[in-house]
């Protein structure tokens, strides 16, 4: 259960000095969409032991940095999620392309022209008939059941379509002792030749 037991004082303080106001929360338990936080990410800053440069130290907002790397696991399994969900999309629609060919090949065996007693004919031809009904018949039912959650599917990945447009440069700034180890940068020709 989060939030303050019953019991809590209104005298508590927390750990910036102020005094901890007694609240009633109830149901506030963690699911699958909502969840705690480790505890790293309520650290605040911290000093960093590197000088600026104007010779100060200065605090480096590890809480920020936290809660991106919570964000990046968050978006990571959400597109993990998203290529599934194109994994399953194709998966449904080649399953039904295939039940429409099958049917369509099953026609075509009705009238096979063997040579065959008529009797035989009689039965092949009906085989082929029922076997080419059941396979337009999954079609349609598996279509029908899966006509929803392909809707929605496509919904989820336009809307990953839409998220790639929105993408922003990264700048990554390297270390003089980097730049300097690295004679030859594969990435400067690829942009020469762009």
């Amino acid at each position: 259960m989060a939030g303050l037991s019953v019991d809590a004082d209104g005298d508590d303080i927390d750990d910036y000095g102020k005094p901890i106001e007694q609240t009633n929360l109830f149901n506030l338990e963690t699911g699958e969409g909502h969840q705690t936080l480790s505890w790293i990410s309520y650290m605040g800053s911290i000093k960093d032991s590197e000088i600026a440069a104007d010779g100060s130290l200065h605090e480096v907002p590890f809480f920020f940095l936290d809660i991106y790397i919570q964000w990046t696991k968050a978006r990571t399994c959400a597109d993990c999620w998203r290529e599934e969900l194109i994994l399953l999309e194709e998966e449904m629609r080649r399953v039904l392309e295939f039940c429409g060919w099958k049917a369509r090949w099953w026609d075509k065996q009705v009238n096979c022209g063997r040579d065959v007693t008529m009797e035989l004919a009689e039965g092949l031809r009906a085989y082929a008939l029922a076997q080419a009904a059941r396979e337009r018949k999954w079609e349609t039912t598996w279509r029908e059941k899966w006509s929803a959650v392909r809707e929605l599917a496509k919904i989820v990945m336009w809307d990953h379509v839409m998220d790639v447009t929105e993408l922003v440069p990264l700048e990554v700034e390297l270390d003089d002792e980097l730049e300097e180890e690295d004679e030859y940068d594969g990435f400067e020709e690829e942009e020469d030749l762009l």
